[in-house]
This record gives structure tokens, sequence and C-alpha cells, in this order.
């Protein structure tokens, strides 16, 4: 098993997953840096933002959950499936004779592994706009919150390496994850349902006690279901 996830994780190091993560917070910060900057210029009030700094912060962390989040996961799935089939992974898989579903469950621990990378460059920034802007983010900075959106983000990783692994198409699968991206945008905007859109960090903060129980519990109940289905799936390729 130890060998598999090796595998999995230097396939996805020779393709430079780590450094797109990389670009976008790059590109982020500076696309939110510049906005700020012409708010401030233009005299534009906004209620609740007291600074430059603090605006650039907030469009920062929206930016990353409304876009960059979703975008980085669909992006890095499609390509990571496109991967297998173009080297005809299943098939050297099944020749080998090792276990299909152990691949999988590799292949499920590298996803979480690069989530949980794509959360920690996040927080690095976040904390890094703290220090820079002198802006009171510990004070704010709920742990239970950030682990709810990282919870409701593994849920929705689940959901669509499943649906990426059924399709193995990376052009209908990339179409299929920008479709869903818009609808995501548009149900967070309308605030639609009580689960939907966990992942989205300003909808948590805004949600009450009993909601998040709530939250969290069905991103569990769901992480175990799409476990069940993604394991028994193997049979597609046996």
């Amino acid at each position: 098993m130890i060998n598999c996830i090796k595998c999995e994780f230097i396939k996805i190091r020779r393709k430079m997953y780590w450094l797109y993560v990389i670009c976008f917070m790059v590109a982020n910060i500076l696309i939110s840096n510049v906005l700020a900057t012409q708010v401030a210029e233009n005299g534009t009030a906004l209620e609740e933002i007291s600074s430059t700094g603090e605006l650039s912060y907030t469009l920062d962390v929206n930016n990353f959950y409304m876009y960059g989040l979703p975008f980085l996961i669909i992006i890095f799935l499609a390509m990571y499936f496109h991967l297998e089939s173009e080297n005809a992974g299943w098939k050297m898989i099944k020749i080998s004779g090792e276990s299909i579903g152990k691949a999988l469950l590799s292949k499920v621990i590298v996803t979480v592994g690069f989530v949980l990378y794509i959360f920690l460059c996040q927080i690095v920034v976040m904390l890094g706009y703290a220090e820079i802007n002198d802006i009171s983010l510990i004070e704010s900075w709920v742990v239970g919150d950030l682990g709810l959106s990282l919870l409701g983000t593994l849920l929705n990783s689940l959901i669509i390496f499943l649906l990426f692994y059924l399709i193995d198409s990376v052009v209908i699968n990339i179409v299929l994850g920008i479709v869903g991206l818009v609808v995501n945008n548009l149900l967070v905007q309308a605030e639609v349902g009580k689960y939907i859109c966990t992942t989205y960090y300003f909808r948590i903060l805004m949600a009450t006690r009993t909601e998040k129980i709530q939250m969290a519990c069905v991103c569990a109940v769901g992480i175990v279901i799409l476990l069940g289905i993604i394991l028994l799936g193997r049979i597609k390729h046996e």
C-alpha cells in the first residue's frame, strides 16, 4: 500500500501540480491588491472595511473559496485521471496483479493530500496578510470553521473524484467541472440550502452553531458513503 501511495505522489510531482497552486496564490494576491487599491483611489465607501489591506485580504479569501479552490481541484482531478488513461495505467495495474481497489484508495489519499496542500498555502497567505497589514486575523479566526470548510471541500472533492473516474474523459470532465463551478457560485450567491457550498468560508462564518454541526454531520456521512462507492467502483476496470 505504501508503495502505491509513493507511486501516485511521484506521478503528480512530475506533473508539477504543486506549482499551479503557488502560481494561483501569487496571481490572486496581485489581483486582490490591485482591485483594493483601485477601490481606495476611487473613494468607494465599503461598510466594515477599515483599510486597503483588509479589503485586499477579503477579496483574496473570497476569490480563493469562490473560484480558486474548486478550479484547482477540478483541473487536478481531470488531468490526474487523464494521465492514468493516457499511460494505460489501469491495464498495467491489472497486469501487475495489484488490486484496483488499492490503487483507487491510493489516489484518494493523494487527492486528500493535494487538498490539504492547497489549504496550507492559503493559510500561509492569510497569515501573511495579517502580519503585513496588521489585521486582527487571530480574533476572527475560528479553527472549527476552517476545519468545516476543509471537510466540505473533501466531500466535494470525492464527488468530483467519483464523477471523473466514471466518465474518464479529460475534456468532458473539465467542461462538467466548469459548469459545476458556475452553478456552485450561483447557489452561494442565492444562499440556497444549508448544506450547499459548505466549502465557502464566509457562509460558514455566518451560520449558527446548530447549522455548523448539521453541516459537519452531513459532510462526514457523505465522505464515508462516497469512499464506499469509490472502492466498489473498481469493478469498472476489472
